[in-house]
Parts: C-alpha cells; sequence; structure tokens
C-alpha cells in the first residue's frame, strides 16, 4: 500500500453506527416523508371520529385500496431512492385521504398543504395543486352539508391528482438504450 494511502487510512475515524444510520435517513428520505405525511394525515383524521359518508361496506372496500395502494407506494420508495421527497409526501397524503374509511375533514388540510408547497416550489405540478384543492373544498362542503355527491367528487379529484402524481414513475428504465432500435442485425430475432 502507498504510504499516501496508509496516511489517509490511519487519518480517516471508523464508521459509527450513527453514521451509517444517517446515511441511510439521508438515502431513504423520500421514503420517510412520506411515511411522516402519512402518520400526519392519519392523526389528523382519526382525531374526531366519523363514520364513511358512503357507507361501511364501500369504506370498507376503498379502505382495503387504500391500504394496498400505500404499501406498494412505501414500497416503490425504498427501490427508488433518488424520489423527490415532497411529491412522496403528497402521494401518501392523497391515498390516505382519499381512501381510507372514517377519516374527518381535517385529514384533508395535509395533502393540501403539500399540494399548495409543490406547486409553489414545482410550476409543473400547479394542475395536481388545483385538483387537489377543490377536492379538498368538496369535501370540506360534503362533511357540511353531508351530500354523497360532493363525497363522490372530493374523491374523484383527490385519486386523479394522486394518480397523476404516482403514476410519474412508473414507466419501464431502459438498462440498454442501444439495443433498443436494432431489430434486424440482432443475433437474438431472425431476420423475416
Amino acid at each position: 500500500m502507498p504510504p499516501w494511502r496508509l496516511a489517509i487510512a490511519i487519518a480517516t475515524p471508523p464508521p459509527t453506527p450513527l453514521d451509517a444510520l444517517r446515511r441511510f435517513a439521508v438515502r431513504q428520505r423520500a421514503f420517510f416523508s412520506a411515511l411522516g405525511a402519512l402518520v400526519l394525515t392519519l392523526i389528523l383524521g382519526w382525531a374526531i371520529p366519523a363514520a364513511p359518508l358512503a357507507g361501511w361496506m364501500l369504506g370498507g372496500l376503498s379502505g382495503v385500496l387504500g391500504l394496498g395502494l400505500l404499501v406498494w407506494h412505501l414500497a416503490r420508495l425504498t427501490a427508488l431512492p433518488t424520489a423527490d421527497p415532497l411529491l412522496a409526501a403528497l402521494a401518501a397524503g392523497l391515498i390516505a385521504a382519499a381512501l381510507l374509511p372514517a377519516l374527518a375533514p381535517i385529514a384533508v388540510f395535509v395533502p393540501a398543504g403539500l399540494a399548495l408547497w409543490a406547486s409553489l416550489a414545482r410550476p409543473g405540478q400547479r394542475v395536481v395543486a388545483l385538483l387537489v384543492q377543490c377536492g379538498a373544498l368538496a369535501w370540506l362542503s360534503a362533511a357540511a352539508v353531508n351530500q354523497i355527491g360532493f363525497t363522490f367528487g372530493a374523491e374523484t379529484m383527490l385519486g386523479f391528482a394522486g394518480f397523476l402524481i404516482v403514476s410519474r414513475g412508473l414507466g419501464p428504465a431502459n438498462d440498454n438504450p442501444s439495443m433498443e432500435r436494432i431489430l434486424t442485425d440482432s443475433p437474438l430475432i431472425p431476420a423475416a
């Protein structure tokens, strides 16, 4: 080993468990921001007990769908450490607010605030922010007048905004773009 590498190896302190934990938190910051938005939405939503406006049967079915989407979203964030933390938190808040049953109308404030922040920070997300704000207003008005039509409109707007956020990263990654356009010269595909 050259002397300069030995000097660097001696001068560098060994990594501590705290350093490893810090590196893990930095790599997985999108996951932790989504988890934080989910927890805050659930705390606000379950602070005031409320029955689902569409009934418990439809609420239970949408709750199972919401839990599945949340698990899929959080699992996808562990595989994509370069995801945007703000959009990951917005997607988790939208999924929870739109699909989990028995949430109070105050739960929509978390995705509404995150959508407003996303529209200011990223101008490409203004359509999503507008959908979330309209859905939040419709959901708050549905809670005030107890009408199923307002609830359906709010859930549709929040769900569509969540789809727009989540579907951004769904495109397949091309591992070898040079092989993408070769059709006849490839030994794997015989010539017609």
